[in-house]
């Protein structure tokens, strides 16, 4: 097309007159193509980024969700939230003041939210179930469960686990391990 427009130009004006056209049109052509690049290449950045931006504020409203669940436990025990972190699928506070630890967690199937007074504890213990799994020529320890385990300050009551990771439902660890290891410290150091 261009080089039917140079033809055409040449044919209707002067030699001198054809050339600063024929410049002129180019220059113009090169500066629409170059636009049309650059608005091409800016689209597709931006389509590039699009799957992290929404996957970031999905993230951000499921924690938003699991805080609010986890206060609302804490409210139904004239509780505030003075400490607290969030899994991929539970959130679990404390209350040091008035001395209570709150869980919540949101599986498939089923809905837990448990709360806890510190003077009905006697010890919090992690319980994790181990396998060893042969890979090649060596043996990897992997956990298939961890808990935190309450032990009761009466005999006569039964022990409340808190599942904290599973397996089953996620298929690898996500932190839960230190998030278990720091509550228990954290809850041992407050009874």
């Amino acid at each position: 097309m261009i080089y039917w427009w140079a033809f055409q130009a040449r044919c209707f004006i002067s030699q001198d007159d054809s050339k600063s056209i024929l410049r002129l049109f180019l220059y113009s052509n090169q500066i629409i193509m170059e636009l049309g690049t650059s608005i091409l290449g800016f689209v597709t950045i931006a389509l590039c980024f699009l799957p992290f931006l929404w996957m970031g504020n999905a993230r951000k409203k499921k924690e938003k969700k699991l805080l609010n669940n986890l206060r609302s436990l804490a409210d139904q025990q004239s509780c505030t939230i003075t400490d607290f972190d969030l899994g991929p699928d539970l959130a679990i506070g404390i209350d040091a003041e008035n001395g209570w630890v709150f869980f919540y967690k949101k599986k498939e199937d089923a809905l837990i939210q448990e709360s806890l007074s510190f003077s009905s504890i006697k010890k919090c213990r992690i319980h994790s179930q181990k396998r060893n799994v042969k890979i090649k020529n060596s043996s990897k320890t992997v956990i298939d469960q961890l808990e935190l385990v309450f032990e009761p300050a009466e005999e006569s009551a039964g022990r409340k686990r808190w599942e904290m990771y599973n397996a089953d439902e996620n298929f690898q660890l996500n932190g839960e391990l230190q998030l278990t290891q720091k509550w228990e410290a954290l809850i041992n150091e407050s009874l």
